[in-house]
């Protein structure tokens, strides 16, 4: 049985369906209906803020990543300096060392500035997302109204066309 997700709260039948489940297609509720909701209120898209947060979370965790390198570099280095009397090899491994750690310490602090970068976006995106769907409620609210509205006149008119048929006089 074919499906599909909306953006309302959709009954069909005696079953209610929130605003992101399954909603079966059948013969009470057809494909010309979907599009016609679709053509209302939108299509069906989930929440688009996890991208954001697996960003920042990977650029977080290469930053520990290389944090714990620096730590390793670091402690090597004091190794390095605690002399194995071979002189010039270890100073050369000293110069290679200090260079990668100095060359990882600059990473680190790049991936902080970008993390912290990453996240100011992500609350701006979010509050901008939040007022949006605030906004589509109350549109969805008074869309909701309207068609209250348009369906009572139309149940008026139907009711008052039959009534006239009935008393006509000849």
């Amino acid at each position: 049985m074919a499906t599909t997700k909306l953006n309302v709260r959709v009954t069909v039948g005696k079953k209610t369906y929130e605003p992101g489940d399954d909603v079966p297609i059948n013969k009470s509720f057809t494909e010309e209906e979907v599009e016609r909701i679709e053509a209302v209120f939108g299509k069906w898209r989930p929440d688009e803020g996890t991208g954001v947060d697996k960003r920042i979370a990977a650029l977080t965790a290469e930053r520990d990543q290389l944090e714990e390198d620096l730590a390793t570099l670091a402690d090597e280095v004091k190794a390095l300096k605690g002399g194995n009397g071979s002189g010039d090899d270890a100073a050369n491994q000293l110069a290679d060392v200090t260079a990668e750690r100095d060359t990882l310490s600059a990473e680190v602090e790049k991936l902080k500035a970008s993390a912290d970068e990453a996240a100011k976006k992500s609350a701006d995106e979010f509050e901008k997302l939040k007022s949006e769907r605030d906004q589509l409620a109350a549109d969805n609210s008074v869309l909701a109204q309207e068609l209250k509205k348009i369906e009572a006149a139309s149940e008026g008119q139907s009711k008052a066309g039959k009534t006239d048929k009935g008393t006509g006089d000849k």
